[in-house]
């Protein structure tokens, strides 16, 4: 895990062809770097699929279900919608998420963070071969023992193109 690797570049090139959206994976666990495909969509819940056998399940653009990443998430719920929330542009946001993790002994962990996000600076990234400005945003989440931090980049339309 602790070993350095090299990440893949991509272009659009390498996938002109393909006409399925694509994402990119990137991990700090074992699994590194993946490019995943989409298997289903339900609602506003959509499966990814490795080549590999590793999968994600996303409630709009939230992670809420892993397999195969050594996360062992179940799922991870919250009581409102941040997206909908960016919009009003009022930093810092607050809002409650709930995880649910598979214990090594077949139980649920559930774990309740307090998270706070707040605007960083404008930002333009590159995704392929194109720029998009985007606000940088991080969102840092606390609970009794735990505390993370997530990083977000939106657009003007509240499209998370790199977190």
């Amino acid at each position: 895990m602790t070993k350095k690797v090299e990440f893949k570049t991509y272009t659009s090139e390498m996938f002109k062809d393909i006409n399925y959206p694509i994402i990119e994976i990137r991990t700090n666990g074992l699994v590194k770097q993946l490019l995943m495909l989409p298997l289903t969509k339900r609602e506003n819940y959509f499966n990814y699929s490795s080549g590999s056998g590793q999968s994600i399940t996303f409630d709009s653009q939230q992670i809420t279900k892993t397999n195969g990443f050594e996360t062992h998430l179940l799922s991870m719920e919250t009581k409102s919608d941040i997206y909908e929330s960016l919009s009003s542009g009022i930093f810092p946001l607050e809002h409650e998420k709930k995880y649910s993790f598979l214990t090594p002994d077949y139980n649920i962990e559930t774990i309740n963070f307090f998270c706070t996000i707040k605007f960083i600076d404008n930002e333009k990234i590159a995704v392929f071969e194109d720029d998009y400005k985007t606000t940088k945003l991080e969102e840092v989440c606390i609970s009794q023992n735990y505390s993370f931090e997530n990083f977000y980049w939106v657009d003007n339309e509240n499209f998370i193109w790199k977190s």
